[in-house]
């Protein structure tokens, strides 16, 4: 019985100590920071994610930071927007910001209302070419 506060211990000290490390290429944080901005490129919010947390329980509050449904869209590093559907995009993507050293365990989304990733690429490539 007593040992799950045994095991969670060990998990706690890990994530207080971890995010001093000075070189984290090796090391992977517990946990990210995201910030969510609107189309409008206003930022609406920062949210700690825990790096386990599964992609249908942060939808709850993404959706509370857009007001609305909503879906995630990040740049992948070479300006290329890819949309988060799937619990495996969510789980490449926090991979990628969690061991990515440069990031520093923080990354920018973008909220879309939900189905509006179509919409939302159409615009872009008309704003790429008038």
């Amino acid at each position: 019985r007593g040992a799950h506060q045994v095991n969670n211990k060990p998990g706690v000290g890990e994530a207080a100590g971890g995010t001093h490390s000075s070189h984290g290429a090796a090391h992977l944080s517990n946990s990210v920071k995201l910030c969510c901005f609107n189309e409008s490129d206003e930022e609406l919010q920062e949210i700690d994610v825990d790096v386990s947390e599964r992609l249908e329980d942060m939808m709850v509050h993404f959706n509370e930071v857009l007001g609305q449904p909503c879906m995630l869209v990040y740049d992948n590093g070479m300006g290329v927007d890819l949309p988060i559907h799937t619990e495996d995009d969510w789980r490449m993507f926090l991979r990628m910001v969690s061991t990515t050293p440069d990031l520093e365990n923080t990354y920018d989304v973008l909220l879309l209302p939900q189905g509006y990733w179509e919409e939302y690429q159409r615009k872009v490539a008309e704003a790429e070419n008038p």
